[in-house]
């Protein structure tokens, strides 16, 4: 049975089943087939757009082959170490695993933004205070 086309919102592997080694046990999987490579690299691909991967900084790159070894394993360690530490797997990519390394970085705050927040607060402190100076 084949993997669906890949998709960064989809998990596509049965339960029990994860991307790691190639050279793991049947329920690893690590671009043995085809549409396992397509998974994989993409997954390599987005080690590397997140700085996971040492002295590569282009996802399409030869580092991003498709195939799930001990460097691919190495880089996902490091990204569970950093923003999954209580990860049980470290160097496999689970559903839990996949869905973190593809959700986009949350977007700082413009200081446009930053700025009206700061100046919304200040009329709110200034209003709740010439309130309290009406009351008394």
């Amino acid at each position: 049975m084949g993997l669906p086309p890949f998709s960064t919102t989809t998990w596509p592997l049965p339960r029990g089943h994860y991307f790691g080694l190639i050279s793991g046990p049947a329920a690893s999987r690590g671009g043995f087939t085809a549409d396992e490579k397509t998974w994989v690299r993409e997954i390599q691909r987005q080690l590397i757009r997140k700085r996971w991967v040492p002295g590569v900084t282009d996802p399409d790159s030869g580092w991003a082959d498709g195939l799930f070894e001990k460097p691919t394993a190495d880089a996902v360690a490091r990204f569970q170490r950093a923003e999954m530490p209580g990860t049980k797997f470290f160097g496999q990519i689970w559903a839990d695993d996949f869905a973190r390394l593809f959700t986009p970085p949350a977007q700082p705050p413009s200081p446009r933004r930053d700025k009206a927040e700061r100046d919304q607060g200040d009329i709110r402190l200034t209003r709740h205070n010439s309130h309290d100076a009406d009351q008394g």
